[in-house]
């Protein structure tokens, strides 16, 4: 079966997106408290991952647990 063509709606490309487009628009507005929230997202966007990362390994081991 070709993926490309699936009835289930795929929200994925939401997420690379998303992130996208809040930072254009923080650099559209280009104001300082733009320019700080840029940086601290910059900053800090590497312990979200981990913080995801974590709870999916836990999500997954509940289910599993249930199954």
């Amino acid at each position: 079966m070709n993926v490309m063509f699936d009835r289930r709606p795929i929200w994925w490309p939401v997420i690379p997106g998303g992130s996208s487009g809040i930072v254009g628009v923080l650099l559209l507005i280009g104001t300082t408290d733009a320019m700080n929230a840029l940086e601290f997202l910059g900053r800090y966007w590497p312990v979200v991952l981990i913080v995801i990362g974590v709870w999916m390994l836990v999500v997954r081991r509940d289910r599993s647990r249930s199954s």
